[in-house]
């Protein structure tokens, strides 16, 4: 399955269900496949793709929207909104930092969560 989605151009797949194989496919092919899950059997025979690049409406995924994943998870950012979500995004960040810097001094966790996360 992989290799027939890259030799059509895809970069990667997000699996609305369980895949096997993810760490293999990341390391020896550099096709990274996210999931809800991983299981130990192949796909049914009649597993295939149904369609590319249309809106997956159930979950809110429209034709160029940003997909962004990671061992942690999967997040959809919806066109036009990348730069707002980067924004917010380093900012989390910044806050998560100053966060750790206290919590590693013995500050405990809520004082640091109330001195520096910001309310929204």
């Amino acid at each position: 399955m992989a290799a027939g989605a890259q030799a059509r151009g895809a970069r990667g797949a997000v699996v609305s269900g369980r895949a096997r194989d993810t760490v293999e496919l990341r390391a020896r092919t550099g096709f990274p496949v996210f999931a809800r899950g991983t299981a130990t059997v192949g796909q049914a025979p009649a597993t295939r793709a149904a369609a590319v690049d249309v809106p997956l409406v159930r979950l809110g995924v429209r034709p160029g929207d940003w997909v962004a994943a990671d061992l942690d998870g999967v997040v959809c950012v919806p066109r036009g909104r990348a730069e707002e979500v980067a924004r917010v995004a380093a900012q989390c960040r910044e806050e998560d930092a100053r966060c750790l810097v206290d919590i590693e001094r013995g500050v405990g966790v809520q004082e640091s969560f109330r001195r520096h996360r910001i309310k929204k």
